[in-house]
C-alpha cells in the first residue's frame, strides 16, 4: 500500500490521519502530481523576486498556522473550563487561519498582496457551508466537497 509521504516526496516521518479518511488515494495522487507539476513550473523561472515571494508567503503561512494552533488550543481550554461562549470564535478564526495558510503556499495562487488573501478566504468562508469541527483540536473541511480531491 502506497503512503502519502510517497505520494509528497517527503522525508518527513508525518502520519497523515484525517486525509487518508477524507480521500481516496487515487485522488491524493492526482492532487499531488498537479501541485508538483504547478511547481515545477514555477522553478523553471525562479529569480529573486520569486525567491522573496515564496519567503514571505511561507513565513506568513506559518504564522497563520501558528496562530490557529493557539486558537485551537484555546478552544480545548475553553471546553474544559466550561466557557462555551469561546469556542466558536476560536474554532472559526483557527479554520480561518488554515485556509489561509493554505491558500498562501497554493502554487496557481497568483500573488497581489496580504489583502488579497485576507479577502478571498472571508469570501470563500462565509460561502462555504462544508465546514465541520470535529473537536477544537482536529478542525477538517470536508475535501470530498471541493475540487481538491478530484
Amino acid at each position: 500500500m502506497t503512503k502519502i509521504s510517497d505520494l509528497t516526496g517527503s522525508h518527513y516521518p508525518y502520519a497523515y490521519r484525517a486525509v487518508p479518511q477524507l480521500c481516496e488515494m487515487g485522488d491524493i495522487e492526482r492532487y499531488c502530481g498537479k501541485t508538483r507539476a504547478s511547481f515545477a513550473k514555477i522553478a523553471k523561472r525562479f529569480d529573486d523576486a520569486a525567491h522573496t515571494e515564496w519567503l514571505v508567503r511561507s513565513y506568513l503561512a506559518l504564522k497563520y498556522i501558528l496562530g490557529a494552533t493557539v486558537l485551537a488550543s484555546s478552544a480545548e481550554h475553553a471546553k474544559k473550563e466550561n466557557l462555551r461562549i469561546v469556542i466558536p470564535y476560536s474554532n472559526y478564526y483557527a479554520m480561518l487561519s488554515c485556509s489561509r495558510a493554505f491558500i498562501l503556499t497554493r502554487p496557481d495562487l497568483v500573488w497581489a498582496g496580504l489583502w488579497d488573501i485576507h479577502g478571498a478566504t472571508t469570501k470563500r468562508l462565509r460561502r462555504s457551508n462544508h465546514a465541520r469541527w470535529s473537536s477544537p483540536t482536529r478542525m477538517t473541511l470536508s475535501l470530498k466537497s471541493t475540487t481538491e480531491c478530484g
